[in-house]
């Protein structure tokens, strides 16, 4: 069992499996990152808001840039944007507002 398999948790709900991934995020005008723990099945929008939130930054449209600059399509859940645990990302925002 690897380090990120044995970091991932599974919480049961209404009998359905979560899977919560633990993360590290980082914002721009922040020096510390801080540790979040998301469920799998959240949307990538709207764990980036919840961390916005805590990092104390108004609401706007905030995605994860991974280590390697891409930018997590915001309609995605976590997991199917391929977020790990363990994950380094950092908060940014898309814009797109009307």
């Amino acid at each position: 069992m690897s380090e990120n398999d044995a970091a991932e948790e599974i919480v049961t709900t209404s009998g359905q499996e979560v899977h919560e991934l633990h993360v590290v995020v980082y914002a721009p005008r922040d020096p510390e990152p801080k540790p979040f723990t998301f469920p799998s099945r959240e949307s990538v929008g709207q764990a980036a808001a919840r961390a916005a939130a805590e990092f104390g930054y108004a609401p706007s449209n905030f995605s994860f840039q991974t280590e390697s600059g891409e930018v997590l399509n915001r309609d995605l859940t976590l997991a199917a944007a391929g977020v790990r645990n363990e994950d380094k990302l950092t908060l940014v925002d898309v814009g797109g507002g009307v």
